[in-house]
């Protein structure tokens, strides 16, 4: 990996880690966030991310109808449980401000 690229992936961990009040520790093997309730978080900056996504995101948006909007992504054949739940990072924040933590 490029310095350029650890920079940048180090960049992406200091702001999660300040905007959800959590600390980072960014050291290999391990998560890249912890936040003070238990929430471990690995952070990951790619060029351009899968465009379903993006559009998946825009359709939840458009019903969500002043709501939060997440988006659930499963693989057929897994566990429905084991599905990946996405949101925008300022309605996870909402989540956790309302929760206290």
């Amino acid at each position: 990996m490029s310095s350029k690229n650890r920079r940048r992936g180090k960049d992406l961990e200091r702001w999660v880690a300040k905007y959800f009040g959590g600390r980072r520790v960014g050291i290999l093997g391990q998560e890249d966030v912890r936040l003070h309730w238990g929430c471990n978080i690995e952070c990951k900056e790619r060029a351009a991310l899968p465009i379903f996504i993006y559009k998946s995101m825009a359709q939840a948006e458009r019903n969500a109808a002043g709501s939060m909007a997440w988006v659930v992504l499963h693989q057929l054949g897994d566990e429905y449980e084991n599905g990946l739940v996405i949101m925008r990072c300022k309605d996870v924040k909402t989540i956790l401000e309302k929760e206290g933590a």
